[in-house]
């Protein structure tokens, strides 16, 4: 039981519609919410609804204006009534009577900073995936007392009470996290061969239409598909619960009682950073909070993958309750629960300052003289600092000072590279860089001759990314031709010559590597880089030329073979390669202006004016950042199989 102030005192949870959609991302918030309420031990949550002025977030585009009224009606306000400690609901009619309620709230509000005038949100899954790496249990939402009643009362009418619903994605938005209809239409029926009662739950946006396309005999649930409450109640009854990339997956997060697998879809699965960056949870892996049998399936929903992943949690399902251990693995699976420091350095790596900035007070607070712990929140602050008012950079210097003070109470030779750097960067910041004989301290780790390349390495480009040029001048002085013998060491010697614009060394350097046959990779673009600085076009495009036929390019170094060849009028490359580069999805406007040129060098004039107009309409929406794919992201191995043909003919 919570120890509450008072039973009366309440926590204000503002969802601003100006910020915020109507969508299950809501959840997040309520969930946050709730956790703040029970650390400020207030009784109850009252929510305030802030109407918007203008819509600013992208679900204003994606759904009109009657859907988004009707999503907010049918699936927003049901969702506040999973809270239990959610008392009153307050729809304002304006942000003026918004302004007043806040008046009177004894700033017990959330989000802590809110204001009408600069409205923010917290909903976003990576605040929640932070609570339950902290070893908080967000076990928060339940159906209602009526919606399970209703669905219990349905469920003894049936023959086979082993209920396994499956949530179908069929949104003409985000088309590619929709379900597989075909599998999960067939592996419907084998779920009904093998004893158990599949139900299926359409997308809400077809739910009173007829079941088609091989899901004939299956029984389907529309009010599940339409009222929210039903829904969960319908969930937490049920045997396992299937999904896809889709918004429902999220009541079985906050509900332990909901087993369920979900399979990633779409960009989801696809691109590892759309689920790191945005969710917060590590690719491949099971978020925190999640209990054994709520799973995340990072495989795609074919037939046998579907009956492989339902064989596997059902046998850890029925074994559970066979031998009296179910009940003690409704927790949150410790197994899942990531080292801080990790997930510290993914929070950075997509600069979610603020929750950085949380993570790191919470670091410090359980362990308060680790330097790492020190240099995350000195750069949460550095970073606030730079990008809004909220914060100084007072703040960002007493934490690397004390950064520092941790740093120097050991022997640096027990720190990894990174905390090396990291090291370094505080000082930089400090305006305290230690000198060039003590940065080769660093890299030989106190042992005159023996350099360790993975800390050069790593200091080499932290010190470029602070422009501290002089100092690394210096570091690189202090190499020998001895260090250079390591293949590791010549190459990270090399790119930070590269790195420091000075092409003509780093150009001998990597001619060097040429002839010992350990150039590679991003190493081969750098080269080529190099020579085309140095007003070499034609030998950068023969070494180019040389791994093209060798099929030893990289995606960079293949787009720029192609750019070089279009620039020395070898069109026959340039096309080929171009358009290959178009027909795996490259659609920026550099490729785009690329292929029109070509076209109208030609005299293919009618195609390359049509280029020409895509290649304008995609600058633009480049310049909106509404582009998510780029021509360099083209997976590495579809660029593998294209030189391996061509080296093959």
């Amino acid at each position: 039981m919570d120890m509450v102030k008072r039973e009366g005192a309440a926590l204000y949870a503002i969802y601003d519609l100006q910020v915020a959609a109507p969508d299950f991302d809501s959840h997040n918030f309520l969930v946050l919410a709730e956790w703040t309420r029970r650390q400020r031990k207030l009784g109850q949550i009252k929510i305030i609804v802030v109407p918007e002025e203008n819509r600013r977030w992208d679900g204003a585009r994606q759904f009109g204006n009657k859907k988004l009224d009707w999503r907010f009606d049918n699936l927003l306000l049901p969702s506040f009534r999973f809270l239990r400690s959610c008392k009153s609901i307050f729809i304002c009619a304006n942000r003026d009577e918004a302004q007043k309620l806040l008046d009177n709230t004894e700033n017990e509000i959330f989000p802590e900073r809110y204001s009408t005038t600069h409205p923010f949100i917290l909903n976003t899954p990576d605040w929640t995936i932070l609570l339950a790496n902290m070893g908080e249990e967000l076990d928060y939402f339940r159906a209602s007392e009526r919606a399970v009643e209703l669905i219990d009362g349905w469920q003894r009418t049936l023959e086979n009470p082993k209920i396994v619903t499956i949530t179908l994605r069929q949104s003409p938005h985000q088309v590619q996290r929709n379900s597989n209809l075909e599998a999960w239409s067939k592996f419907a029926h084998i779920l009904s061969d093998n004893g158990y009662f599949p139900v299926v739950l359409p997308d809400t946006e077809v739910s009173l239409l007829a079941l088609t396309g091989g899901f004939e005999g299956i029984t389907s649930m529309p009010a599940a598909s339409i009222n929210l409450d039903i829904r969960m109640a319908l969930y937490e009854v049920s045997y396992l619960n299937l999904f896809v990339s889709n918004g429902p997956a999220v009541l079985g997060f906050f509900n332990s009682k909901i087993r369920f697998l979900q399979f990633m879809s779409g960009e989801l699965l696809s691109d590892t950073s759309a689920m790191e960056q945005f969710h917060g949870v590590k690719y491949g892996s099971n978020p925190a909070n999640l209990n054994k049998f709520q799973r995340l399936v990072w495989r795609e929903d074919h037939v046998d993958v579907l009956w492989d992943e339902f064989s596997r949690i059902s046998e850890d399902i029925d074994a559970a309750l066979e031998e009296g251990t179910y009940h003690d693995s409704l927790r949150p699976d410790p197994e899942s629960q990531e080292d801080m420091i990790v997930f510290a350095e993914r929070i950075a790596k997509y600069g979610n300052w603020d929750l950085l900035r949380t993570l790191a007070r919470w670091m410090i607070k359980n362990e308060r003289r680790r330097f790492t712990n020190h240099f995350f929140a000195g750069l949460a602050e550095e970073k606030l600092s730079i990008n809004s008012s909220r914060s100084n950079l007072t703040l960002m210097k007493e934490q690397f000072n004390l950064a520092i003070q941790y740093f120097d109470d050991r022997d640096h030779r027990d720190f990894k590279a990174n905390t090396i750097g990291r090291y370094i960067y505080c000082c930089s910041k400090l305006g305290i860089l230690p000198e060039s004989g003590e940065l080769e301290d660093f890299i030989r780790r106190g042992q005159k001759g023996k350099l360790d390349n993975e800390v050069f390495s790593e200091l080499g480009k932290t010190l470029i990314s602070l422009s501290e040029h002089s100092a690394l001048k210096g570091l690189l002085r202090s190499i020998n031709q001895e260090d250079l013998l390591s293949s590791n060491t010549i190459n990270s010697y090399a790119n930070l010559l590269y790195d420091l614009t000075e092409y003509s060394s780093a150009t001998s350097i990597y001619e060097t590597m040429r002839e010992n046959g350990i150039l590679s990779g991003d190493t081969i673009n750098r080269y080529g880089l190099s020579l085309e600085f140095t007003h070499r076009p034609e030998d950068a495009w023969r070494l180019y030329h040389s791994y093209f036929k060798l099929g030893e390019l990289n995606i960079a170094a293949l787009f720029r073979f192609a750019g070089l060849s279009k620039e020395l009028d070898r069109l026959d490359y340039a096309l080929k390669i171009f358009e290959w580069f178009f027909d795996n999805g490259g659609r920026s406007s550099v490729l785009l202006t690329s292929l029109s040129e070509i076209h109208s060098r030609l005299g293919h004039f009618r195609l390359a004016e049509e280029l020409r107009y895509q290649a304008g309409e995609a600058r633009g929406a480049e310049q909106q950042n509404e582009v998510s794919f780029i021509d360099h992201e083209i997976k590495e191995e579809n660029a593998l199989k294209f030189l391996h043909n061509i080296a093959e003919g």
